[in-house]
């Protein structure tokens, strides 16, 4: 019994590179194709070749600026925006009027619990006053 192809995604290639290389195969195909052309209709292998290595390094030239100019493209809903200091120094002005904030009330509330656990205190104490 034979067993399937089992992959292993610690051995495989970077994502271009199978690509990649059927790329440069089918550009290495087609300057066989152009110099087997010219070598067929003129007889002149030294045409051919030569007509073949314009064909291959024109096409390599081509996808290598494709590859290039591929890098420079953006995700369409991507932001073309600069950063500015100011992003940076009025947030840093908003969270120390936050801080500030929560300080405060932070404070008023631990003033308010204080006076209300003395009031209870006081109730307490009235009430065992009555009592005794």
């Amino acid at each position: 019994m034979r067993e399937g192809f089992v992959f292993y995604p610690q051995h495989s290639l970077p994502r271009g590179a199978i690509m990649g290389f059927l790329i440069a195969l089918l550009i290495g195909g087609l300057a066989l194709l152009a110099g087997g052309q010219v070598w067929a209709l003129t007889g002149s292998l030294h045409w051919a070749i030569l007509v073949g290595l314009g064909v291959f390094s024109l096409l390599g030239w081509g996808y290598w600026r494709f590859l290039r100019v591929r890098q420079g493209v953006h995700i369409v809903a991507e932001v073309h925006s600069s950063i500015r200091e100011s992003d940076f120094t009025e947030l840093v002005a908003e969270q120390n009027e936050v801080r500030t904030r929560v300080q405060k009330l932070t404070s008023q509330q631990a003033a308010r619990t204080a006076h209300t656990v003395r009031s209870m205190l006081r109730k307490q104490e009235e009430r065992e006053g009555r009592d005794a």
